[in-house]
């Protein structure tokens, strides 16, 4: 068994065993030596590259060349870096044999217990350095590899063999782990899969009913396998599977602390430079603003379930109550100002607040961000939030919320702005504080709830009353009128204050327009007002009324007046990529809504007949297709779509995409913005990362399909397996956060990279460092450059998804038995509500 990933752009062990013969432990390195552009020149001639090959000593006779079926096969190529004997196969009936054992691994080698066939010795591998651990013996010592393969007690008798029926097996093996218990010294616990006469016949999974001849493909059975295992034949006797070896758990444990580590890097950053503005600049460590949605806390808003998903529950409850305070001092200032001055005209009921600000804001873009967030976040306190915080880890004695690892105890009291001190060692009268923050400075609709005072002398517990919902009820009354057309098809701008701009155009995006049943359904069941739903519902029908009856593709643009396209190109990236996601996810979440189902299948299968090319997905025109105008551009959009196929059981051509998707990732280090997938380069303006998720958010999902594949082709492991952690996907991920952790790492966050690159972001090396002084001069050798801006879905998105896949078992989503949770185009975990269960007040939840 052989498990390099010749994808790999980053340098790693992996570990070969030729069975009888010898174990192998290669570094892998994998390097472009060449690229080619229009001219068929040879593009890649800067010094340093060429040194860094030079100094490998490489040459062609020792490269690994992608799949000869590959259309980049001529463009890139893979090394071997190094690779170290282990030890030769050690016959049992070799003279001698137990002393030579005992020779290598020392006296106490037990082998008079273990039969030869459950144990195997590879021994006097190739010399090997290390420095004893022993005080008096400070200088290096040489010493022979020895190995030994342990084969695991009835691997191939598990029960769980569900690829078995597919297809007859040979006898494989596969390596579970690799550990050092002492220098130079390996173990190798593996699993020998079995025929089926080696199975006792009431353990055999082949007593179940076979399956009809026509009900699986075997073919495609087989290419499943393998692509879940990231796997190809080797070229041995044995005919093996090569595959990537389990990742340990110390390694899963530490990239979800380095997460944690980022998260709090981007977030504490945003709170004490940028907040209550929409965004950071995280550079200049200064305020920013996303032009569409020119909200205050928008970033806050966006990332309220993060927090909760990371167990960050402070964090959160604080996070509540900062916007509980900014609502209040805005509907002061509002009633101030605003209503004084008589400007203009405003909604009838305005009475201010967090939303009611004189802004033009993307119906899609505060959706997504702002109504989702906040319908999440509502969501996630109902279910997780109770007893999970005290009083006193919210709030300081003298009702200031507390910042970072404060709490009331170590909380600096004795300032210049609060001179009442009740005794010199400064401790604040308690009748006093409670005056400090009287109920009345309460917002009105919360005075009636179970709001704690932070002046409680006994520990209490933070109670969530659903304040986050009357916000989510709020900014969607104001996004409502949109949706006054004569289509139903919304516009897609609204001000917050007056309805839509009276010069707003007429024309609206695929995406914009039909990426709202979600939120405004959600809202709809949990305040009772059927309003929001329907109008988002007629707009997502109406829009499939317009699709090419031929082909049943759509259009990127449309007239929302006419309803008249004005754009024909169709394809499933920019404009156009969440208005298929929400068409099954809509029938997920809301079953009842059952003609969701019907459209979906259909505009499915005109995108599978039409854009698809192989594993990748053009743009064509919607009436022509591919006779028309075709577009052969990857965009980092487009990276949701295996996401989706998961959602299916769409798992080959999941797999199958996703992977091509990677490989432009690790050709460049980071995914760019466009990508031209047959001249093999960036397009114009398209060389930027901003952080997107996409990617991830698809690795996720498939890793979660194919989670515990990896250790046993027998079948998905229990959890007593060592490995039932792991997928070759974890991998995927792990190499992404490697990459984004180290290439987009500011002073304060994290930020867009530009220009990336073969020979700047695509030259990351396999010695990555964390978070330190180190990434900038890291950076700085790589030539990276970067744009000022920390988008928010960097943190509601692009964060939670690779902590989600690195958190697989023991998320509160994943262990949550009790609700069934479905991920908005934001990330934003939501779970079903029934009509039927439509709660009595904005403060109450199904």
């Amino acid at each position: 068994a052989e498990s390099p990933s010749i994808y790999s752009r980053f340098s790693y062990w992996t570990y070969k065993l030729c069975r009888g013969k010898s174990i192998s432990q290669i570094h892998l390195q994998a390097l472009p030596i060449s690229i080619e552009d229009d001219a068929g020149k040879q593009a890649n001639t800067d010094d340093s590259y060429i040194n860094s090959v030079g100094a490998l000593g490489l040459n062609s006779h020792n490269s690994l060349k992608l799949p000869p079926k590959s259309v980049y096969s001529g463009k890139t190529q893979f090394y071997f870096h190094t690779v170290h004997d282990l030890g030769q196969y050690l016959p049992p009936s070799t003279p001698d044999y137990k002393s030579l054992i005992i020779s290598a691994w020392g006296p106490n080698e037990k082998i008079h217990n273990i039969p030869h066939e459950d144990i195997e010795y590879y021994i006097d591998g190739e010399s090997c350095i290390y420095t004893p651990e022993e005080p008096n013996l400070e200088s290096p010592k040489a010493t022979k590899r020895q190995s030994k393969v342990v084969y695991e007690d009835d691997c191939c008798k598990r029960s769980h063999r569900t690829m078995e029926e597919f297809f007859e097996q040979k006898e494989r093996i596969r390596i579970l782990s690799i550990t050092e218990p002492k220098p130079c010294r390996y173990v190798l616990l593996a699993c020998r899969y079995c025929l089926k006469s080696d199975v006792a016949d009431e353990e055999s999974p082949f007593n179940r009913p076979k399956l009809s001849s026509n009900a699986i493909d075997q073919s495609a059975a087989s290419i499943l396998l393998r692509t879940y295992l990231q796997s190809s034949p080797a070229d041995s006797d044995d005919d093996s599977f090569n595959h990537l070896p389990p990742m340990p758990p110390s390694q899963i444990e530490a990239n979800k602390q380095l997460l944690r580590d980022m998260f709090s890097h981007a977030f504490d950053s945003y709170i004490y430079n940028a907040f209550p503005a929409s965004e950071l600049h995280p550079i200049t460590c200064k305020p920013g603003e996303f032009h569409l949605v020119r909200l205050p806390a928008l970033t806050l808003i966006d990332t309220l379930d993060t927090l909760i998903i990371m167990r960050n529950f402070t964090e959160f409850a604080r996070s509540v109550e900062r916007l509980r305070f900014l609502d209040l001092e805005m509907k002061r200032e509002f009633n101030r100002t605003f209503t004084k001055s008589g400007k203009g005209k405003k909604r009838e009921d305005e009475v201010g607040g967090l939303f009611a600000v004189n802004q033009d804001v993307s119906l899609f873009e505060t959706t997504i961000r702002v109504l989702g967030g906040l319908l999440s976040a509502h969501q996630l306190a109902e279910a997780f939030m109770a007893d999970r915080v005290t009083v006193e880890e919210v709030w300081d004695s003298y009702g200031e919320i507390l910042l970072g690892n404060s709490t009331r105890s170590n909380y600096p009291i004795a300032t210049e702005s609060h001179t009442e001190l009740d005794r010199e060692d400064g401790l604040v009268n308690a009748d006093e504080t409670c005056r400090k923050f009287d109920v009345s400075d309460i917002p009105s609709p919360h005075k009636e709830s179970s709001f704690q005072l932070p002046c409680n002398e006994t520990t209490t517990h933070w109670i969530y009353d659903g304040f986050l919902l009357s916000l989510a009820q709020d900014i969607g009354s104001r996004l409502l009128c949109a949706f006054e057309t004569d289509t139903g098809i919304p516009y897609g701008t609204v001000n917050l204050l007056y309805g839509v701009p009276k010069d707003e155009t007429p024309v609206a995006s695929l995406a914009g327009a039909g990426t709202l049943t979600l939120e405004f359904e959600l809202l709809s069941r949990l305040t009772g007002e059927g309003s929001f739903g329907e109008a988002a519902k007629l707009a997502t029908r109406a829009l499939w009324t317009r699709r090419s009856l031929g082909l049943n593709l759509f259009g990127k643009h449309i007239n929302t007046k006419s309803g008249q396209w004005t754009e024909y190109l169709s394809g499933i990236g920019s404009n156009s990529d969440s208005f298929y996601e929400y068409l099954i996810k809509h029938y997920l979440l809301f079953p009842d809504d059952s003609d969701f189902w019907l459209m979906f299948v259909i505009v499915y299968s005109g995108v599978w007949e039409n854009n698809r090319l192989g594993d990748w997905y053009a743009d064509i025109d919607m009436n022509h297709g591919l006779d028309g105008h075709v577009r052969q551009v990857f965009e980092s959009l487009m990276a949701f779509y295996p996401g989706m196929q998961v959602l299916l059981g769409e798992l080959t051509p999941s797999a199958k995409t996703l992977n091509s998707f990677f490989l432009v990732r690790e050709f460049l280090g980071l995914l760019p913005e466009r990508f031209n997938f047959v001249h093999w380069k960036t397009e114009s303006g398209g060389d930027i990362h901003p952080l997107r998720p996409e990617l991830l958010e698809s690795c996720y999902f498939l890793h979660l399909a194919t989670i515990g594949l990896q250790g046993s082709d027998c079948g998905p492991c229990s959890k007593t397996d060592s490995n039932h952690r792991t997928s070759t996907w974890l991998w995927a991920a792990d190499f992404a956060l490697q990459a984004v952790s180290k290439l987009a790492w500011t002073p304060c966050g994290f930020a867009t990279v530009k220009k990336v690159g073969p020979t700047t972001t695509g030259m990351i090396d396999g010695d990555f460092v964390k978070i330190n002084s180190d990434v900038q001069a890291e950076q700085k050798r790589l030539k990276i450059k970067h744009h000022d801006e920390m988008p928010s879905f960097f943190l509601s998105e692009t964060i939670k998804y690779l902590y989600l896949t690195f958190d697989a078992e023991d998320n509160l989503l994943h262990t949550d038995s009790e609700r069934d949770w479905i991920f908005t185009t934001e990330a934003h975990p939501i779970h079903h509500v029934p009509k039927v269960a439509i709660p009595d007040g904005p403060s109450s939840t199904a």
